[in-house]
């Protein structure tokens, strides 16, 4: 986890936008001038030989910031491997890398700079090309903070050319890395090895333990179980909240006693953390993040499938809802589409009535509760569509929200992990991100457990047919990937994804549909069964952060 900024003179930033980068990056900080361009790099330094960042090479300058897992052992640290790399295969070095990256490279002797993200986007990139000037950063807020106003996002598995002789992009290519989308293995055999070789090498040559957030469910289960087998001591930390407490007791216990034979991973007591979050101590670290942790404004879509009723809302009549977020008495809502004949909501401004802590209605007047075109409004959206089958039923609605990771609630639970974690001197995080949208689609055999399934998890026999579906890169992918990056980048630790390695992810793809769908999260499932690591079959609950039990 480092970050960086690249611009066109100098430049002087203002002391919040400073102050996130030095968060992301907070061990050096070092700067480099080259024909009117400053390339400046904020360091956290997490494995190998402390190396000071832009690389140089004459006329060429790289900065980087990730992993680089594919680098040979001859460099005393990861990144050295990326001029090298260029020199030999040029605009396509990128191709020959395995990692967790976004990287910039400017060669002023061939008049090119080249941006390049990994398969998913994992690290963020965001850049502009304002008065003919390829001018980049780690942040979106530190351009916006420089007055440039054309800042755009370079997507996950893309690389863009920039010719900084006509100061125009020469070429954008997405979709570098293409999947093989055969369905043949008929064992999860390949998969757990892939898997276990993924977790090896996020934690090979590290300089600072590694932790895991632990819950009831698959995906920190998976990590730890493979940990264990590996015997490697690593720190958990867990806040108990709506966690299936059974599940979350039995994986706590094998941990209980050093001497323990369960106790693969040789963790003392002091490696299993329990946190616990009042309702102060949420308000006190969720003003924390609003003020240390980057605030990404472009538009993330989540197209949801909601169940609001099973029945049909009648006109004259209105509904009390739950709400995720915490909306005030008299905020605006815009309905910008609505579809539906027996039903017709009308388009406009509605107003949010509190009704208690978390319910709410929705009306076309501010000062009338119980207006006959209340609607029910659950999600935390600026805009979003809601629409009616011609039926007039409302059964599963299908709509797309705004994400705002800030605003989650589960930011605040990683915020208070984090925290903990960095004082402590864990710096390397191991996320179970991706383990729902590529190994479930939020449901099994059909049937979905969350309202950003797709598919219900049953995959077909021929995967080209959905693939890639929209949480595959897109969606809950990507709002979840910048929320772990900026609540990360906040607290100066490095976020690491197995379930997002680029051979895990194949070998899934590869797994036979009768494999895929036998259970959910299929391979998961096999790997904590094989190894006798606790688990709950079929169970999905999700991290909450706001309550515990």
């Amino acid at each position: 986890m480092c970050s960086f900024l690249i611009t066109y003179l100098e430049v002087i930033l203002g002391k919040k936008s400073l102050s996130m980068l030095v968060n992301r990056g907070p061990d050096l900080t070092n700067s480099h001038h080259l024909e009117n361009y400053v390339f400046t790099h904020f360091l956290l330094h997490i494995t190998g030989k402390v190396t000071p960042q832009p690389f140089v090479n004459d006329d060429i300058v790289i900065l980087y910031n990730g992993e680089i897992y594919s680098a040979s052992q001859e460099y005393e640290s990861d990144g050295l491997c990326l001029m090298p790399l260029y020199q030999q295969y040029g605009e396509d070095f990128m191709t020959h890398l395995d990692g967790e990256y976004a990287i910039c490279v400017y060669d002023f002797k061939k008049g090119i700079a080249i941006l390049a993200t990994d398969i998913f986007g994992t690290k963020p990139l965001w850049y502009s090309t304002q008065d003919g000037h390829l001018q980049v950063s780690s942040h979106q807020s530190a351009l916006i903070d420089i007055n440039i106003k054309d800042v755009q996002r370079l997507r996950h598995n893309s690389r863009l050319i920039f010719d900084l002789q006509t100061g125009k992009v020469r070429d954008l290519t997405q979709d570098l890395f293409k999947f093989d989308l055969r369905q043949y293995k008929n064992t999860y055999d390949d998969w757990i090895a892939t898997f276990f070789r993924a977790i090896r090498k996020r934690i090979k040559n590290v300089i600072h333990p590694v932790f895991v957030c632990l819950s009831s469910g698959y995906d920190s289960g998976a990590i730890c179980c493979v940990l264990d087998k590996i015997r490697i001591r690593y720190r958990t930390y867990t806040i108990r909240a709506t966690e299936n407490q059974k599940i979350l007791d039995k994986r706590l216990a094998r941990y209980v006693n050093n001497g323990d034979p369960k106790n693969m991973s040789g963790a003392e007591n002091e490696d299993r953390v329990v946190l616990s979050i009042t309702p102060e101590d949420f308000q006190r670290t969720r003003q924390h993040v609003l003020e240390r942790c980057e605030h990404y404004s472009d538009e993330i879509i989540m197209h949801c499938d909601h169940l609001i009723t099973q029945k049909a809302i009648k006109p004259g009549k209105s509904m009390i809802i739950y709400n995720r977020y915490p909306y005030k008495t008299g905020d605006q809502i815009n309905i910008t589409h609505v579809s539906g004949r027996s039903f017709p909501i009308p388009e406009g401004r509605y107003y949010v009535i509190k009704h208690n802590d978390h319910r709410f209605r929705l009306s076309l007047r501010k000062d009338k509760l119980e207006h006959k075109d209340a609607i029910p409004f659950r999600e935390t959206s600026t805009n979003f569509l809601i629409s009616i089958d011609s039926k007039g039923n409302q059964g599963n609605i299908r709509y797309s929200k705004k994400y705002d990771p800030l605003n989650d609630w589960a930011a605040v639970g990683l915020a208070k992990i984090f925290s903990e974690a960095r004082k402590s001197g864990r710096l390397i995080y191991l996320s179970g991100q991706g383990g729902d949208e590529i190994y479930s689609d939020y449901g099994h055999n059909g049937k979905k457990y969350k309202s950003c399934s797709l598919f219900g998890g049953k995959f077909p026999d021929d995967l080209s047919e959905i693939f890639p579906w929209k949480t595959f890169f897109e969606s809950t992918q990507r709002a979840f990937i910048d929320k772990e990056e900026s609540i990360a980048g906040g607290y100066g630790i490095e976020s690491r994804y197995p379930f997002l390695d680029r051979d895990v992810v194949q070998e899934f793809l590869w797994l036979s549909p009768i494999l895929k769908n036998q259970f959910y999260k299929a391979p998961l499932h096999e790997l904590m069964e094989r190894y006798n690591y606790p688990f709950q079959p079929n169970e999905k609950i999700g991290f909450k952060a706001h309550r515990d039990k």
